[in-house]
């Protein structure tokens, strides 16, 4: 019977073997690196592995197959193999190898004999081991039904582990977050998928829900905002509006200026949503919430106030609301005052809006005073397209004021600065000629009129890319009304 070294170095042994002593896969040693078991990250010491057994070349090989029914095979071939000493493993004072255990437990799925040899006492852990290594190895049936059993609980584990992730335990807590910045980044990078991404989305949003608390989660608000967001991107406004609605209840405004922000957003939001389906009156109220929370947390006077007051102001213009938007206008322009921004592109914006606020009113003078101070801030920051759209509104105003003269030259005026810009204004060009036939026409000069507006209708024929048919459609309405004026019959109908 070969004699086996128990004790000693590599080295030692190697010596002793040319005196007669066997020694077999030496040259597992002479390579002196602890194999890996395919099973585990964590290499094992040479005292925890077989010398002679199936699973010592699996782990040094590294090529073995590790399908389930080869690893079955191993453990077949190892209960069959002969019971010497050489079974056993160094330092395991009668107790089989730990790799040997992990092949059983994968082949055959007894967990309950794993358990059982890791809790029981040395008695019986030596009595299970006998019987293990005595017994029979299986027949075909029992093995491949066996086998069936472990790969249907494979399959029946993944989902079931997945379905843990999204809604149990403490990664809970971030997949919300991880699929949010997911979406987020989709639509940042202007990803034409907006379904992917709500998709994404609205599992985080899931996500959230399973872990919300009693606590307001602002992550959750954010993230609502966004799902509704994506809805609106997709055209799918009403399903926007239940989410946006929630997103405005959570946050609690004296918490800070933090939840002040996520509920002044979920309100400007909301009120967006409700102008792209054409609900102004409740857009106006979303907005109004949104400006009585900046005015509470940001004071009366705040430069993000005057913001929120010229985007309520325009709204109320959708609405005819005119006295309403006059108002929040003059206290735009109040805060640009006690800011000190007068003069500057901001407050030039918001007078040209109360111009056409107090045009549309009738109060011609008044628009004009305002138009005026805008065109001078535009035109000495060299805003030379803004300054000739404010010289058409300069123009109506003089035409509704019969100053014919005054209007002839601001529309004059506005031509020119159309001309030299590099933008396209065709449009722009065709509606002052336009206003140019209709003013000739209130003078009688009807040879004038009809040639400006034969200028415009030539524009209208061919328009450029990028012309809103709106604008064509208005523009050749007020020519066929110009042509009927003069008696010119037919030429208003081809119009």
């Amino acid at each position: 019977m070969p004699k086996y070294i128990m004790t000693g170095s590599n080295s030692h042994n190697l010596t002793k073997e040319s005196e007669g002593y066997y020694l077999p896969n030496k040259e597992t040693f002479t390579e002196l690196r602890s194999p890996r078991s395919p099973l585990s990250t964590q290499s094992l010491s040479l005292s925890t592995l077989t010398l002679d057994s199936d699973s010592l070349d699996l782990a040094i090989n590294r090529v073995a197959d590790t399908s389930i029914e080869q690893l079955y095979h191993n453990v077949c071939e190892m209960q069959s193999s002969d019971q010497s000493p050489s079974r056993l493993s160094f330092l395991s004072y009668g107790e089989e190898s730990r790799i040997d255990s992990e092949l059983r437990f994968l082949a055959v799925g007894d967990y309950d004999a794993v358990k059982e040899e890791n809790e029981a006492n040395n008695t019986q852990k030596t009595s299970l081991r006998s019987k293990s290594f005595s017994c029979k190895p299986p027949n075909g049936k029992q093995s491949v039904k066996n086998l069936r059993a472990f790969s249907s609980m494979k399959k029946e584990r993944s989902p079931h582990f997945i379905g843990k992730i999204e809604g149990h335990g403490k990664s809970k807590g971030y997949l919300g977050p991880y699929l949010l910045k997911q979406a987020k980044d989709m639509m940042s990078s202007g990803d034409s998928n907006s379904q992917k991404a709500l998709e994404l989305a609205i599992r985080a949003m899931k996500s959230f829900e399973v872990s919300l608390t009693h606590k307001p989660n602002l992550d959750f608000v954010m993230c609502l905002h966004i799902v509704a967001s994506l809805y609106c991107r997709i055209g799918m406004y009403n399903e926007a509006i239940p989410i946006l609605e929630r997103s405005i209840n959570i946050p609690i405004v004296d918490l800070g200026k933090n939840h002040a922000l996520a509920k002044f957003s979920g309100c400007m939001q909301l009120g967006d949503t409700y102008a792209m389906l054409g609900q102004i009156e409740n857009s106006i109220r979303f907005y109004k919430t949104g400006l009585e929370i900046q005015r509470q947390v940001l004071g009366e006077k705040d430069p993000r106030l005057r913001e929120t007051c010229r985007y309520l102001a325009e709204a109320h213009v959708q609405a005819v609301q005119y006295d309403e938007a006059e108002q929040l206008c003059l206290m735009a322009l109040d805060i640009h005052k006690e800011n000190g921004s007068l003069a500057s592109l901001e407050e030039a914006s918001d007078r040209r809006l109360l111009g056409l606020i107090c045009d549309s009113k009738g109060d011609y003078e008044s628009a004009l005073e305002h138009y005026t101070l805008a065109r001078m801030v535009m035109a000495s920051n060299g805003l030379n397209s803004d300054v000739a759209s404010i010289d058409c509104n300069i123009g109506d105003a003089y035409l509704y004021l019969a100053r014919y003269d005054e209007a002839i030259f601001a529309y004059q005026n506005a031509l020119n600065k159309f001309n030299s810009s590099k933008e396209e204004n065709q449009s722009k060009v065709a509606s002052i000629f336009v206003s140019l036939g209709d003013l000739y026409n209130k003078i009688g000069k009807f040879g004038d009129a009809k040639s400006f507006l034969e200028n415009a209708l030539r524009i209208y024929a061919k328009p450029v890319p990028g012309s809103l048919s709106e604008e064509i459609a208005s523009g050749l309405v007020d020519i066929s009304t110009i042509f009927e004026s003069m008696d010119e019959q037919e030429k208003a109908l081809v119009t």
